[in-house]
């Protein structure tokens, strides 16, 4: 299934608006959350392709919204992306065992965040 809309969410405004110019540069339509709780909110009255999660927010962090949204039967067939500054494979490994997708790595280039899509 093609990606044509996409939530990501982040409390930085400015890795916000990379990934959003990014993915709209693919073709993606893009709304923005600023923290997990804000993501769940969202995805309780949305639906949207993919969601892309940082992992460190305050409230719930990332991990702990995608373990929330793949508990929930509404959501747990969504494709989940970290998208993160944590560059190990400890990390990489948790994040694949809680249903992510993959983790893209802060700062993301295009041809990257294309092959992920």
């Amino acid at each position: 299934m093609p990606v044509r809309h996409a939530l990501v969410v982040d409390d930085s405004k400015s890795a916000r608006l990379m990934l959003r110019k990014m993915l709209q540069g693919l073709g993606v339509d893009v709304d923005v959350a600023e923290s997990g709780e804000e993501a769940l909110n969202y995805l309780r009255n949305r639906r949207t392709d993919a969601v892309f999660l940082d992992h460190i927010m305050p409230g719930i962090d990332g991990l702990s919204t995608l373990r929330s949204l793949k508990a929930d039967s509404a959501t747990a067939a969504l494709p989940v992306a970290m998208y993160t500054s944590r560059d190990d494979a400890e990390y990489r490994d948790e994040a694949l065992a809680a249903g992510a997708i993959g983790v893209l790595t802060k700062p993301t280039v295009p041809e990257v965040l294309k092959a992920l899509l």
